[in-house]
């Protein structure tokens, strides 16, 4: 089915990036961490987009969307995303959240429980845990080293440790083909996405 692929503005003059198809009811699809909207696309949207009218996003700071400030909690990622529904007036989404987007879709329900028709969360990060993002990507987000540490490390140490974790993502299957050849591994993985990764992982266990 044909797909709409654009962005809409913030107030804060930060932007949304989506991919919108089929027609119907509404349905949000947030992704997880490291990966970008292209992951809920390649794996649900096929299978709803005949009959309900789906919307991906990339969260804040992740693929083709932007951050300004500090806005890594899953809550002002919420914010923001309810905030991108009304310009793309989504009526009452059922909102379908993966792992970090798990948490941003509990977020968005619990504080605007009058504008979704439902939640669906999969595999969700719902209560505070020591998680390996914890360790290897919070110090991106520290402020003021964070910066110039994820500037040093994403060109290198990055290009070794992510293929692996993505791999991992899959486990005990292997990566399907399609998904292999189709997701934008440069995207999900570049150097603004690998610091809004280092900030998100640090706010997490603070907004759960």
């Amino acid at each position: 089915m044909a797909c709409t692929v654009g962005s809409v503005t913030l107030a804060d003059g930060s932007a949304i990036a989506f991919s919108q198809s089929g027609a119907g009811a509404d349905v949000l699809l947030i992704h997880g961490a490291l990966v970008t909207r292209e992951d809920m696309v390649l794996a649900l949207a096929a299978e709803l987009d005949s009959e309900f009218r789906v919307t991906a996003v990339d969260r804040p700071g992740h693929g083709e969307s932007t951050r300004t400030g500090w806005t890594g909690s899953p809550w002002r990622q919420a914010e923001a995303l309810h905030e991108a529904c009304s310009s793309l007036r989504l009526e009452r989404p059922v909102v379908v959240g993966h792992s970090h987007g798990g948490a941003v879709a509990l977020a968005y329900s619990l504080q605007f429980p009058d504008d979704v028709a439902g939640v669906v969360a999969l595999a969700p990060i719902a209560f505070p845990e020591l998680r390996l993002e914890h360790l290897v990507f919070a110090p991106r987000g520290v402020w003021p080293v964070g910066a110039w540490f994820n500037q040093a490390v994403s060109p290198t140490i990055d290009r070794l440790l992510l293929p692996g974790l993505w791999r991992a993502m899959f486990i005990p299957q292997q990566v399907p083909p399609r998904y292999a050849a189709i997701f934008p591994y440069d995207k999900a993985g570049n150097v603004p996405q690998m610091e809004a990764e280092g900030e998100d992982s640090l706010l997490l266990n603070q907004g759960l």
